[in-house]
């Protein structure tokens, strides 16, 4: 069977080398799409239908966040308890649960808003991330939240909806500029707060209380505010209510503060994770580098044709390469001439070890080889090769005077044997 007869029976191969090169390319691709989600998955994952700045549901507080950085607000959301580090102005806190001082100066360092629930958190089955109609929270339930802050507190609730008016004393905000009264839109079951330590700052106009002030001088100053549909979407959804929600977060802070929405209160605290601050900055840029050198590497393979050439090491084993780097060494210094005197002490010893001539000392051993020497009918005797070899000046004259010494020892030994 000829070459062409074979490769006609060949069978076809399962993939072109084009299909081949987007399965791999494909493949990276997947793979680090799925690294680079999972390290960022609590980040892009939506809250759930709790009274929280990640909640999209009509008690969540998303909207007002989206909305205040529409307005040109700086606009946080505080997911590590490291944030209050960085001194925000203003903290917003949605607690769903009891509410400590330890709480308010961990996550606050200069003014704190906490903002009481009020509805029950229903969760539709029909539309995920939204919540279904449902009553109001027990008010003592809503007191007990608070009950180290404010305590003796009262929640008060009005029995139908209404538009109330609202008056605020400027005096105990930071921005004097708001122009009260407020008019939001229909709110219902108003909820109002009173307490002995709470110091009313926006009142309705029958002297009801909507946000209140807690003043000390071991903690910040934490701002309490009853009612809740001021802020969440389903209060401003009404664009009334939307503008009396701004105008609160901006009483509580200076034009251009931050203001950070906490969220680990509601369970969203952010752990510290490898595979995150693989993707952040400043390790991003060794991670970049990695996959650029992997990727090059693999390129390299996929391009390659035949196995790779086996090199040999760059040094190798043994004592003639121990020799030579030595001998390497002193030539790059420019030494080899000061060795020859040294050669000229070995070359004595050796001989006469060799041929039994006593080693009583440098001059008589000298002495006794050109005896020897002599005796056996050499031409040049120990003696004068040594001088020879003590007077090198350079490479050249050492090894020229060595190779003397070495044929010298040869015909020494041999005349002796």
């Amino acid at each position: 069977m000829t070459n062409a007869e074979a490769a006609a029976r060949r069978a076809p191969a399962a993939f072109s080398t084009p299909v081949a090169v987007m399965l791999v390319l494909v493949g990276i691709f997947s793979f680090s799409a799925y690294f680079t989600l999972s390290a960022f998955a609590p980040e892009v994952t939506e809250g759930d239908a709790r009274a929280h700045a990640l909640s999209r549901s009509a008690i969540g507080y998303a909207g007002i966040v989206k909305l205040a950085r529409a307005t040109g607000a700086i606009v946080n959301i505080g997911r590590t308890e490291s944030y209050g580090a960085s001194r925000s102005a203003l903290v917003v806190l949605t607690p769903d649960a009891k509410l400590g001082f330890d709480d308010v100066n961990r996550l606050g360092q200069w003014t704190v808003l906490i903002v009481l629930p009020k509805w029950i958190a229903i969760p539709s089955f029909e539309r995920p991330g939204h919540v279904m109609a449902a009553p109001a929270m027990s008010k003592d339930r809503v007191a007990e939240l608070i009950e180290e802050i404010a305590p003796g507190a009262t929640v008060s609730r009005e029995t139908t909806a209404q538009k109330p008016v609202i008056e605020i004393d400027w005096r105990e905000t930071r921005s004097p500029s708001i122009k009260p009264p407020f008019r939001p839109g229909t709110i219902q079951d108003l909820q109002t707060i009173s307490a002995a330590n709470i110091t009313p700052v926006a009142k309705t106009k029958s002297g009801k209380m909507i946000l209140g002030v807690v003043r000390g001088d071991d903690h910040p100053d934490i701002y309490i505010l009853s009612e809740p549909d001021l802020l969440n979407t389903q209060g401003i959804a009404d664009i009334a209510t939307a503008g009396v929600g701004l105008d609160l977060l901006k009483a509580l802070r200076n034009d251009g503060d931050t203001i950070t929405f906490d969220v680990t209160l509601n369970g969203y605290a952010r752990a510290r994770n490898l595979m995150r601050l693989l993707f952040e900055p400043p390790l991003l840029a060794a991670t970049l580098s990695f996959f650029l050198i992997a990727s090059l590497i693999a390129w390299r393979a996929a391009t390659r044709e035949g196995p790779a050439a086996v090199r040999n090491r760059a040094l190798a084993y043994g004592k003639r390469i121990l020799a030579d780097n030595s001998a390497a060494l002193i030539r790059l210094a420019g030494r080899e001439h000061t060795m020859s005197s040294r050669y000229a002490d070995f070359i004595r010893a050796i001989v006469a070890e060799r041929i039994g001539v006593a080693r009583d000392g440098s001059e008589t051993t000298s002495a006794e080889l050109d005896r020897v020497a002599a005796a056996r009918g050499l031409q040049q005797p120990f003696s004068t090769l040594a001088a020879e070899a003590a007077a090198a000046q350079n490479g050249p004259a050492a090894l020229a005077a060595a190779r003397k010494l070495h044929a010298w020892t040869e015909e020494m030994i041999r005349a002796t044997r």
